[in-house]
């Protein structure tokens, strides 16, 4: 009886320490950062034929060295666009940018790559190459983890079922119909009029479109970019507000027709 319990009371340790192992696990677990590449193109820095590049400021993160292979400097040719280091020469690309982690660096001479990737720090910051014969860049495409986590909030889809619409002053006007894909993003919706002085929104429990004057306005439903649930999106469609008091015809000048209008 006294090893029954002991084996009871072993097993719910053993289950108890399991628990303990997995809520540190899941408590340290964090949300992987966004990885990005972008490409650096050496065409796009204005270098003249032959001009030597020691080195650049790729934009504001990224910054790029180069040294000599024996006596050749690091040369720039405008035959085909590309930067050359000779053998026994380098290039190393440094990001400046203390939330970025470099993750690859892979050089090309056109179309192609020119080769080995870039040796990348340990530390993630920077990225180093050795010519072992003359090599040409033409572009780089790095590829870093930007440091943010990435947006896993829901997608939505917004629709109107028209995109212009027009309505007399003075009557009663019926928006058209949105469309929100999950319907529950519903309750996140911002409305906006871009000329509030043609229409306004009006919120007493539900969305109303006031008509207040003659001229055109966009009707925009959108949700916006601090929502916690829903990625931001947005719709819009024209309202033109017309006075039926007013005769509109067609003055036909120089072969365009131009739109004037009279009042009754």
């Amino acid at each position: 009886m006294r090893r029954l319990l002991q084996r009871k009371l072993c097993r719910r340790k053993t289950l108890l320490f399991t628990l303990f192992l997995l809520s540190l696990i899941i408590g340290t677990t964090s949300a992987s950062a966004k990885e990005v590449t972008v490409t650096f193109t050496m065409s796009d820095y204005g270098f003249k034929n032959t001009q030597v590049v020691t080195s650049m400021n790729l934009n504001d993160d990224f910054s790029a060295t180069f040294t000599k292979g024996g006596s050749n400097d690091p040369k720039y040719y405008t035959s085909d666009n590309t930067l050359r280091i000779y053998k026994g020469g380098t290039a190393k690309i440094t990001t400046s940018n203390s939330n970025f982690t470099i993750k690859s660096i892979n050089p090309y001479s056109g179309t192609t790559d020119s080769g080995t990737p870039f040796e990348i720090a340990p530390n993630g910051k920077s990225g180093s190459y050795t010519a072992t014969a003359t090599t040409k860049f033409h572009h780089f495409n790095i590829t870093y983890d930007d440091g943010t986590a990435p947006d896993t909030r829901q997608d939505v889809t917004l629709a109107w079922s028209e995109s212009a619409v027009s309505t007399n002053i003075g009557e009663t006007f019926t928006a058209p119909t949105l469309t929100v894909n999950p319907a529950d993003a519903t309750s996140s919706l911002v409305y906006s009029s871009s000329d509030t002085s043609v229409a306004e929104i009006a919120t007493n429990g539900t969305v109303t479109i006031k008509i207040k004057a003659v001229g055109q306005t966009t009707i925009t439903a959108a949700i916006p970019d601090e929502d916690a649930t829903y990625k931001p999106i947005s719709a819009s469609y024209t309202l033109t507000v017309i006075d039926p008091n007013e005769v509109y015809y067609l003055v036909k000048t120089k072969g365009n027709f131009d739109v004037t209008q009279e009042c009754i």
